[in-house]
């Protein structure tokens, strides 16, 4: 009697040892991980591995800006180059027309200075076209390597609200409160399916990443008094005149082309007057998406620029900003946006295990 006794003990833990197996890997299956002190869906993993590429993003940023600010900084010494030469060569001009007349050295030793100056000027011009070509690369490979950190950045909030939601289905899922159930009890431990602790602090994360990535102070790149703007259209980043003045995006055609903006034959035909007076043929589009920054804006009108246009700059109009307050300062360079309105959708907060 003692040693049937003793058999059925040895036997019932190694049955409820394969059981809890078969539990676990049919909670998998629904996709629900459970470790030693908790149940959790296992779509947390895929955050956590998003997060941990934001730290990739982040030197990638760096780096494209530090690549940028050299740029920028060559072209603004090339272009002090040429501003020292013009001037110097304007006062040369100056002592030229006053040479008295006979004294044929003084007159070649500064028309010789002019003519070596103007040999200078030449140079450096052509330095300056290769510059403004090679950092319109350089601006776009930034501004695009802005933007793929800002679509991170977006894809995590939605993965984590979509993460919630799925919490909400799973709990109301009675199959695999069942398997949680057995689970507890064969195993003596009070498993309940929930968002875990890591996962709350994911969301804080993304929290603290939403304020640095979509701030309202937007960097703006200044020429004189014109100001320049990093925009994303349908996912591909452009630079444009941020322009108050134009009532709608305005895309030169080879741009339009650019971001895949595209013409249809339902699109309306319309005049639009330039900065300059001149009225120009364009047509009525709408694109899917416009951001800058964390400000993005669906179905936005703008006008597509006919091809005798061909000078012509993209302009960020009122087509986008409407949908803002915006301020801009020039002496510190900035766009200042604030969202009017319903703000975009933020996760619902989740509860962590304890």
């Amino acid at each position: 009697m003692s040693i049937l006794l003793l058999a059925v003990a040895l036997t019932i833990p190694q049955d409820s040892d394969a059981r809890i197996k078969e539990l676990k890997s049919e909670l998998r299956e629904h996709g629900v991980r459970v470790s030693a002190t908790y149940v959790a869906l296992s779509s947390e993993s895929e955050l956590r591995t998003g997060l941990s590429k934001v730290r990739k993003f982040r030197r990638s940023v760096m780096q494209a800006e530090k690549e940028l600010a050299a740029a920028e900084k060559q072209i603004a010494l090339n272009r002090s180059s040429m501003s020292q030469l013009t001037q110097l060569n304007a006062e040369l001009n100056v002592r030229l027309s006053q040479v008295r007349q006979g004294d044929v050295t003084t007159n070649n030793k500064l028309v010789g200075a002019i003519n070596a100056n103007v040999s200078r000027l030449k140079l450096l011009d052509e330095q300056r076209q290769q510059f403004e070509k090679g950092i319109r690369k350089v601006r776009s490979s930034t501004n695009q390597t802005r933007a793929d950190y800002v679509k991170h950045v977006l894809s995590l909030r939605t993965l984590s609200v979509e993460i919630e939601d799925e919490y909400e289905e799973a709990q109301d899922d009675k199959e695999i409160a069942a398997l949680v159930a057995e689970l507890s009890t064969l195993s003596e431990k009070d498993f309940t399916l929930k968002p875990s602790r890591t996962f709350a602090t994911s969301l804080k994360q993304i929290d603290e990443l939403e304020r640095t990535v979509f701030q309202e102070s937007i960097k703006l790149r200044r020429s004189d008094n014109t100001f320049y703007v990093s925009v994303v259209v349908n996912g591909k980043a452009v630079e444009m005149v941020l322009d108050s003045g134009s009532s709608l995006i305005a895309l030169p055609w080879s741009v339009a082309n650019e971001l895949g903006v595209k013409i249809k034959p339902s699109d309306k035909r319309i005049r639009l007057q330039l900065a300059d007076g001149r009225e120009i043929d364009g047509t009525m589009v709408t694109v899917q998406s416009v951001r800058v920054s964390g400000f993005d804006v669906a179905n936005v009108e703008a006008a597509i620029l006919g091809p005798e246009a061909r000078f012509a700059e993209p302009l960020l109009g009122m087509s986008f900003l409407k949908h803002f307050k915006f301020e801009v300062k020039p002496d510190e360079s900035t766009l200042t946006l604030i969202r009017t309105g319903t703000q975009s959708k933020r996760t619902k907060g989740a509860r962590s295990n304890q």
